[in-house]
């Protein structure tokens, strides 16, 4: 079990959503290298805005990856969750919990899998939910283990982010605000 310290909060009522943080509100860069705010999917944070105006439940797992890419480490892991907690506070998106994998888990890696959804269903009890009112939205495929060993529903949200959606930023029909979108009426859909 990791030493990470887990932030748990109660401010919305409704379901649990857990978000795997990287490829969700960071986006995923390609090629990789040190993260800036920059990389902070504001498309994204809005959707979170209205979630948390309808009163879901909602926070982000993730490993203990740091600011810089293909870094592990506590102090830097706690830094960039400080930013962006602060970040989201902010914007009116500040997340029920922050939380990291008990072992981050590899594709294909049964006692992994285990693992990761140990650590779901830990999120779960603590709010006292349902495994059906509890879902997963994840971007990688050990996420997704997870949550079908949790049991729980999963939503897999593959957009590839990064650099070459800069350009998009403005356009009301950019891949990235569909991805977005549908990312939403998906969540709508899976809601209890």
């Amino acid at each position: 079990m990791d030493t990470i310290e887990t932030t748990f909060r109660k401010i919305g009522s409704k379901g649990l959503i857990i978000f795997e943080r990287d490829g969700t509100l960071l986006r995923r860069n390609i090629p990789s290298r040190d993260l800036t705010l920059g990389d902070v999917n504001n498309v994204f944070v809005q959707m979170l805005q209205q979630l948390r105006q309808k009163d879901f439940r909602f926070g982000f797992i993730s490993d203990t990856r740091g600011m810089k890419a293909r870094t592990q480490g506590t102090p830097k892991f706690l830094a960039l969750t400080n930013i962006l907690d602060d970040l989201l506070r902010v914007r009116q998106a500040m997340p029920d919990f922050w939380m990291t994998w008990d072992k981050f888990p590899h594709a294909g890696e049964d006692h992994l899998g285990t693992a990761g959804a140990r650590t779901l269903l830990r999120a779960i009890e603590w709010y006292g939910v349902e495994k059906k009112e509890g879902m997963l939205v994840g971007s990688t495929a050990a996420g997704l283990l997870a949550a079908g060993k949790a049991n729980i529903t999963c939503i897999h949200y593959s957009h590839i982010g990064g650099d070459q959606l800069d350009h998009f930023q403005l356009q009301t029909n950019s891949p990235e605000i569909t991805a977005i979108k549908w990312l939403n009426t998906e969540i709508e859909l899976n809601s209890p």
